[in-house]
């Protein structure tokens, strides 16, 4: 089952149970003009939303292989399957979430994507509760996305940002990568 194949599984489940979803991870990342390789793909839910769509995934030939809060795996048994990953946000959050959020196009399928602002705070918030697994690539995926968007890393509202989803030391490196970006 090819990506496009996935896509269509995925949005027709949620679309059809009418359970919100949003793209999240690397593909999101994409749509921010920053192209970067990715073995999954990551979606946002509610985890009563994923449990509502779940049998349509299984009927598809996905399966759980790996849940730990707030983040399910799953995994088809075919040679090149790409593997979901489903994260979990409550209402709230993703209410806010899918109120910012601008629409993308990948291989014929229209799927939400988070705002750009709030992207980069679930980049900041995976790098403050993962720093040693996560750190280069969602620095990097943060730092280049700030750079091909024009974000002016030095402005209060994003160092709020940074602040409030991450730390000041996440801060700060990104602060020494622009500096690098600007020479």
């Amino acid at each position: 089952m090819g990506l496009s194949e996935v896509l269509q599984l995925v949005s027709g489940a949620f679309g059809e149970n009418k359970v919100p979803l949003v793209l999240v991870g690397g593909f999101a990342v994409n749509s921010y003009e920053f192209s970067r390789r990715t073995i999954d793909i990551d979606f946002l839910t509610t985890e009563g939303g994923y449990e509502k769509v779940r049998p349509h995934l299984e009927q598809g030939g996905y399966k759980e292989f790996h849940r730990a809060h707030p983040v399910v795996r799953l995994r088809k048994d075919e040679p090149g399957a790409i593997d979901i990953d489903i994260l979990f946000a409550d209402e709230k959050t993703l209410d806010g979430i899918l109120k910012d959020a601008k629409e993308t196009e990948i291989l014929g399928t229209r799927l939400k994507v988070p705002s750009l602002n709030h992207l980069i705070a679930m980049k900041l918030h995976a790098l403050k509760h993962d720093q040693g697994s996560r750190e280069f690539r969602d620095l990097r995926d943060i730092v280049e996305m700030a750079k091909i968007n024009h974000v002016d890393v030095q402005t209060s509202d994003f160092q709020n940002l940074c602040l409030t989803f991450g730390t000041k030391e996440i801060y700060q490196m990104i602060l020494e990568a622009a500096k690098r970006w600007k020479n």
